[in-house]
């Protein structure tokens, strides 16, 4: 049984997907599997994939109509084995060392979850960095709510489902969202509801590649502010109780003026035409919260606000 199992979802990204498993199969840490999705590439990554898979029978590769990233990962998390999960973007590279540093931080505070920091478009030298696991200072917490949305920036909790160790036990139960964009943040949240163990390490594990075909560089429709609004639901359904009473009314807050000055950008970078029924969507969603008491004045920019609120009155 492997100790870790490294999930990858694959869909249309053979000019990455190389440089991502090389960086996982050229770990430190030796004791895990690689699971790999094809989620309906039509594109050579199932060529990659299967030469991949030839050369190393730690790769495990998985085949599914094209369903999206959380359906990938989900079916994927089914077939996992490892103590321990991480998820892998397949555009994205990691660390020589993560595993070894994300796992040796897991045991040494018998934690639950282990959080590490990310690069954005990292040069290659980045990768070269050299570090001593033992002499890296972690912060821990047994409520990792609050370092995710009131966190500094060293001890701050990222929504990335990415930038974590997770052990495989204390995510039973949960999924991603399936055929959402934003998948990530609820998944985390749901997760950080369960109180694990948490250890924070400011060390950069992760690299995020800007991906021109990514799901965040496509054209916005309807679809991305519905589906910010399935995210915010499924977390109110967790939170909007009294056992998380202190929890949620920072939720409303921090979070939810952030998610919905995303959805603000989301309508301002729509074409001209679905302008006006991504302003609609957002304003049946903003009636919605206001009407359960989710929206208030309080975390929001005056400016952003009284836009809210006239979207409210055009579209009443």
């Amino acid at each position: 049984m492997p100790e870790i199992s490294v999930i990858v979802p694959c869909y249309n990204v053979e000019k990455y997907l190389p440089h991502c498993l090389d960086s996982v199969f050229h770990q430190s840490f030796s004791d895990f599997e690689v699971i790999c999705v094809n989620d309906g590439s039509t594109d050579n990554c199932a060529a990659i994939l299967n030469e991949y898979a030839v050369k190393d029978i730690r790769l495990k590769v998985l085949t599914q109509e094209n369903s999206g990233p959380s359906v990938a990962r989900n079916n994927a998390l089914a077939h996992a084995k490892g103590r321990y999960v991480m998820f892998l973007d397949s555009d994205d590279f990691i660390h020589p060392q993560c595993l070894e540093i994300a796992h040796y931080m897991a045991e040494k505070h018998q934690a639950d979850l282990v959080c590490f920091n990310l690069t954005v478009n990292a040069k290659e030298n980045f990768a070269d960095k050299k570090y001593d696991a033992a002499s890296i200072d972690g912060f821990i917490t047994e409520n990792p709510f609050f370092q995710a949305v009131c966190g500094g920036n060293r001890n701050k909790i990222l929504c990335q489902a990415c930038t974590k160790l997770f052990r495989k036990s204390v995510i039973d139960g949960i999924e991603f969202i399936p055929h959402i964009y934003y998948e990530d943040y609820p998944f985390v949240f749901s997760l950080l509801a369960k109180k694990p163990k948490t250890v924070i390490i400011p060390t950069q594990l992760y690299f995020y590649t800007t991906n021109p075909n990514s799901i965040t560089h496509q054209i916005t429709s309807v679809k991305h502010i519905v589906d910010y609004q399935a995210g915010i639901n499924a977390i109110c359904r967790i939170y909007q109780t009294e056992e998380f009473k202190k929890e949620f009314h920072i939720f409303k807050l921090k979070v939810i003026p952030s998610l919905l000055r995303h959805q603000l950008q989301c309508c301002k970078r729509a074409a001209p035409e679905a302008e006006n029924m991504l302003n609609e969507a957002l304003a049946k969603e903003l009636i919605d919260f206001n009407n359960r008491g989710i929206l208030s004045f309080r975390g929001h920019k005056l400016k952003h606000y009284l836009r809210y609120l006239y979207l409210m009155w055009k579209y009443r």
